[in-house]
Parts: C-alpha cells; structure tokens; sequence
C-alpha cells in the first residue's frame, strides 16, 4: 500500500514539473542589458560579459540575454551576439527611441543597466530622459 502511495506522490511531481517546465518555455524572460560590450575595451564591457556568462551558467536557459551597446556617434562595432538595440550616447533623441523600443517589447521584463556616469557626459540630460520615459524594471 505504501509503494502505491509513494508511487502517486512521485506521479504528481513529475506531472508537476513536466507542467512548469512546459509553462515556462513558453513564456521566457528577455532581460535587456544596456552596457559596453566587447570588443571595446572597458572594464565596464568585461564584467558584463561576465555577468551574462555566469547568469547562463547558473541559470541555464530560463532567459533570455539581449545586449543593447552603448556607443557614441564615432563607434561602430561588430559584436558576437545580435544587437537589437543600440543606445548612441551622442544623440538625445537615441535614450527616448530606445526607451519606447523597449517598452513596445512585451517580453522585456528587466532592463540591466551597467555604467559609469562618465558614459553619459555626451548629451545633457540624455540618461535621464531614458529612465524617465523607460516603463519596465531597471535593475
């Protein structure tokens, strides 16, 4: 009677965990990180990259990653991973297109910001314009 029992329980944990794992393939998180990337070469762009390595490590495929570079009007860089966004901290009107593109973007649920202020010594108020009008949780 007991083996039955157990039998039961280990029946419904595994159902259980077949439909947590099918829910949440369905609705994976995209966070966006808004940072320097390699190949530029910062400290800033490293620990990002290694941010996002030791996310994936501990973490698996439970999210998704999407880099959002920070650059000014003269970088153009390639980089490893697709970019759908790119943030020209030479531009003002590039924070308020980039806060709305974000925004548009239901899958977005958290926006990682990695910086230094000097970043954003380019274009008065342009930091704060993003924050301002950027709707999702910044972390």
């Amino acid at each position: 009677m007991n083996k039955n029992i157990n039998s039961d329980v280990e029946d419904k944990a595994i159902r259980q965990s077949y439909n947590d794992k099918k829910h949440k393939t369905n609705n994976i998180t995209n966070i966006v990180y808004v940072s320097t990337f390699p190949p530029k070469v910062c400290g800033i762009a490293t620990y990002t990259q290694d941010l996002i390595k030791s996310l994936r490590s501990k973490f698996g495929e439970s999210f998704n990653t999407i880099i959002c570079p920070i650059e000014t009007e003269e970088e153009n860089y390639e980089y490893n991973e697709y970019t759908e966004y790119k943030l020209n901290i030479s531009d003002a009107v590039s924070y308020l297109e980039l806060a709305a593109k974000i925004n548009k973007n239901d899958t977005v649920e958290l926006v990682m910001l990695q910086h230094e202020f000097g970043f954003f010594n380019e274009t008065r108020n342009g930091l704060y314009l993003f924050l301002k009008n950027l709707k999702k949780m910044l972390s």
